[in-house]
């Protein structure tokens, strides 16, 4: 029952970068609407999902006690970080390969919009918050906390159920460059999860990761 709202979640996230992408690379007003229309959606989506586990009795699965929390989120900011240099680092390695290879690299819409000055203020202040906070509690309560919970329920070990699930959560990001470094992450995510058997560990990864991609743009010559 759990995992049919995560699927639509996950859809609607994905819709919303998509219908957001213009060739220029600035998304127009109506892609701009639609994306934020996607996101409300999404929001919405998640207050239902958390209605849902209270109703089913899985919500102690997802919430821990202010203790287990942060000591989870305080493991989560170590891993974050050793995750962070590989993933970054395999990123580095591709994009000198596709340099060397003659093919250009796309990164995410999101890096470009948030220095757009044709894009209005408050817009992008909500994509730099939705980045480093609603994205990481949203997706890492979808992916891991329901996908990859329900899927290691089913499955005899934890590696299948955790590449399949990064596999998915990789491609709802749509950007065929950065595919095999989300990857790498969600499967980081997953097996971290597995681990400490707290959300707030693979939480405080992305949160980190988003964190610190963002710092790293920004503070780029280029």
């Amino acid at each position: 029952m759990a995992v049919l709202p995560v699927l639509a979640v996950t859809f609607l996230q994905a819709v919303g970068t998509a219908v957001s992408v213009a060739p220029s690379g600035t998304p127009p007003p109506s892609g701009i609407w639609l994306a934020l229309l996607s996101s409300a959606a999404t929001l919405a989506f998640a207050v239902l999902l958390s209605r849902l586990f209270s109703c089913t009795g899985q919500r102690t699965s997802l919430t821990e006690s202010p203790a287990s929390f942060w000591k989870g989120f305080g493991v989560g900011l170590l891993f974050g970080a050793g995750t962070t240099l590989l993933v970054l680092g395999l990123a580095w390695m591709l994009h000198k390969l596709c340099d060397a290879w003659g093919y250009e690299t796309i990164r995410q819409e999101v890096f470009d919009w948030l220095i757009d000055t044709s894009l209005p203020l408050p817009l992008r202040v909500f994509l730099a918050v939705n980045a480093v906070l609603i994205a990481p509690v949203l997706e890492e309560c979808a992916y891991r906390g329901v996908l990859f919970r329900e899927a290691l329920r089913k499955a005899k070990g934890w590696v299948s159920p955790a590449l399949t699930t990064a596999v998915y959560f990789s491609l709802m990001h749509l950007n065929a460059f950065a595919f095999l470094p989300l990857l790498l992450f969600g499967f980081c995510t997953a097996a971290a999860y597995r681990k400490t058997h707290t959300l707030a560990t693979p939480i405080a990864m992305h949160l980190f990761f988003n964190t610190a991609s963002l710092a790293i743009w920004f503070a780029s010559p280029s």
